[in-house]
């Protein structure tokens, strides 16, 4: 038997090659997420302590393959669990910019006073603004809206946002229910 094939460098820079390809392959397509942003790209690059243009017409698979990414696989992980969990976040801001934008309150005819109208809130947006309230409190308290300026910003002036919209209906219909009291008493007596 001639000499083992481990005893070639050849055979074993191929080996190396392999198995690094073996590893990185993987990392490269968890990386091709559609959660991954700029801003995760650049998370990559200071991981990896290697800059490249993600923008690029250019940047292809061997600017990936530079990257060594089989030493760098923990914060491979990382990056996409955290873009993935970013997703989730945006997405729930999101939903919650659109549905505020088309939920109304209404004012209906006081039974009695015609040209007076109540506000008349809807049972289903007092649910939403109750349920929204707390996500994004629970959100606030997740360190992806923490960790991201513009999350937390944009969660902040919701929670501020709705936070004021429920103060104002409670304070609305508590003046309303007290005008409503009062409104026989004052508005229908000869004596007063």
């Amino acid at each position: 038997p001639g000499p083992s094939k481990e005893a070639y460098p050849v055979y074993n820079t191929l080996c190396e090659v392999v198995r690094d390809m073996d590893q990185s392959l993987p990392l490269i397509d968890k990386l091709l997420d559609p959660a991954i942003r700029k801003r995760h790209w650049k998370q990559l690059m200071r991981a990896t302590g290697v800059s490249f243009d993600s923008d690029s017409d250019k940047f292809c698979l061997g600017d990936l393959l530079v990257l060594r990414l089989h030493e760098h696989s923990k914060a491979v992980e990382e990056i996409v669990d955290r873009a993935q969990r970013e997703v989730v976040v945006e997405k729930e801001l999101e939903r919650i910019a659109v549905e505020w934008a088309t939920l109304k309150i209404d004012f209906v005819p006081h039974l009695d006073y015609k040209d007076t109208l109540l506000l008349f809130v809807r049972d289903s947006l007092l649910e939403s603004l109750k349920s929204n309230i707390a996500i994004l409190q629970g959100m606030q308290a997740s360190k992806y809206v923490q960790g991201n300026p513009a999350f937390l910003e944009q969660a902040t002036a919701w929670q501020a946002k709705l936070g004021t919209v429920d103060s104002t209906i409670s304070l609305w219909i508590e003046t309303q229910t007290r005008w409503a009291a009062l409104a026989n008493i004052f508005l229908d007596s000869a004596d007063i």
